[in-house]
């Protein structure tokens, strides 16, 4: 990256395993000097999940840092040219990091549904620039005021922008952790981009959901007036918070306040998403991934990590659907290869990164003390002949004479009218379709019931 002036800030962060879990999944990179934070939530078991989210993060930061201006040319030219140049090397480096961990899970099937969200943000004279892909947040805490700066891509929302989930049922939904989007789980990924002008003080937050589920923004405030604003006490309070309120997830936060007023200027900020790339700068991502990631290294990282793997046979199914349409698979799903399964270690507090550092990684730890498993950690994936088809029977005779269960896979059922003859579906409805490992993997939406017919 070609040197550009310094931006002044104070920096700070602190992960925590929790109370629950045994190793931490979680990964993050400071490096004040160069105005670059990153955090990471991986995911897929704990220890495909930390590889997941460790090798996300050093390939997001050495794209961003090292690559050179033809390469990043390449990479990105059917990208919109008015995107500044942080937020094309951000770009770039989430899809590198991105095409990285999805080929690692093909290539080795014992770490499909490896997957990591990210947020990262950066710094010029002028601007924040941030990135995110999942649900981990970032927050800017400014004048004493919290805003959160990032959506998280996450089914209920998606419910929630289609006007199909009341605040009532927002409350109560049980699905709140599953989400749309991640690194490492598709061949390509829609990436947000958010960019704005700072203000001297101004204090940007990036976590992890082990923090933001726990800790909201009247807690931002108010934990960082009682320690000053001393930033390095105000993230440790944070995690600290979290940890005292829930502990069942990772806890990564990463602090930064920026320590000069930002060169004013007419360029207006944006906020947008840039779609999945295609399939010609998919095979431009690739050849940079040859070029600077050598096979070796990645059989290195990865075949020590398979052989302390748990082994299972079998992949259970959690389908969630909130209709009661007919639901059946007419062909084959994927191969089920085998998937490895949680096992538990210790993994220890890691101490404060701040600006005497250049970066740092949190340690994926390797874990020895195993107890029962509890989470599958392969992506299940609709082969390219399935046929998810959602079926409307006029009776329960006619669902009797199709013999569906002799024919397909019969996901779920339910009847969609009451006694008396009435929908209780109304209007337009949407039907997701979601793996035993909480992803999302088809969703279908413009749905309404037909009219019932009468003998």
């Amino acid at each position: 990256m070609t040197s550009e002036e310094k931006i002044k800030l104070s920096t700070a962060a602190y992960t925590e395993v929790g109370k629950v879990r045994k190793a931490n999944e979680d990964s993050y990179f400071v490096a004040a000097d160069d105005n670059l934070i990153i955090v990471c939530d991986g995911m897929g078991g704990q220890v495909a999940g930390g590889l997941a989210s460790k090798i996300a993060v050093e390939t997001i930061q050495s794209v961003y840092r090292n690559t050179t201006q033809a390469e990043l040319n390449r990479l990105i030219s059917e990208v919109d040219s008015d995107l500044s140049e942080p937020a094309l090397r951000l770009l770039a480096g989430v899809r590198i990091a991105n095409r990285r961990l999805y080929q690692i899970a093909e290539k080795y099937p014992r770490l499909r549904g490896m997957g990591t969200t990210v947020v990262a943000l950066t710094f010029d004279d002028s601007f924040a620039t941030m990135v995110h892909v999942g649900d981990s947040r970032i927050f800017r805490l400014s004048s004493g005021e919290v805003c959160q700066l990032t959506l998280d891509h996450s089914w209920l929302n998606e419910l929630i922008e289609d006007n199909e989930i009341n605040d009532e049922q927002i409350e109560t939904f049980s699905q709140k952790n599953v989400i749309t989007r991640a690194l490492g789980t598709s061949p390509a990924v829609k990436i947000d981009i958010h960019r704005e002008k700072y203000k001297k003080d101004d204090i940007y937050i990036l976590c992890t959901d082990g923090m933001h589920n726990s800790v909201g923004p009247k807690d931002i405030v108010k934990l960082y007036r009682k320690n000053d604003g001393h930033i390095d006490a105000f993230t440790r309070a944070l995690v600290d918070k979290a940890l005292q309120r829930d502990g069942t997830d990772n806890i990564t936060v990463a602090v930064t306040q920026i320590r000069q007023e930002g060169k004013q200027t007419s360029e207006l900020g944006l906020s947008t998403t840039v779609p999945e790339e295609g399939e010609k700068t998919i095979i431009k991502e690739d050849r940079f991934i040859q070029a600077h990631y050598l096979d070796k290294n990645i059989k290195h990282s990865t075949n020590p990590v398979v052989g302390k793997m748990n082994q299972t046979r079998w992949m259970t199914f959690a389908i969630a659907l909130i209709t009661g349409l007919f639901c059946f698979f007419l062909g084959m799903m994927a191969k089920r290869s085998d998937a490895g399964l949680e096992a538990r270690g210790t993994d220890l507090r890691t101490k404060p990164v701040q600006n005497s550092f250049r970066n740092h990684v949190t340690p994926t730890v390797p874990v020895s003390r195993k107890q029962p498993a509890a989470q599958a950690i392969h992506r299940s994936k609709l082969s390219s002949d399935a046929v998810l088809a959602f079926v409307f029977f006029n009776s329960a005779e006619d669902y009797a004479q199709a013999m569906l269960e002799k024919r397909a896979s019969v996901l779920d059922r339910l009847n969609p009218y009451s006694r008396d003859g009435q929908s209780i579906i109304n209007g337009s409805f949407s039907i997701f379709l979601i793996d035993s490992t909480n992803n999302v993997i088809r969703k279908t939406t413009g749905l309404r019931l037909p009219n019932r017919v009468e003998d």
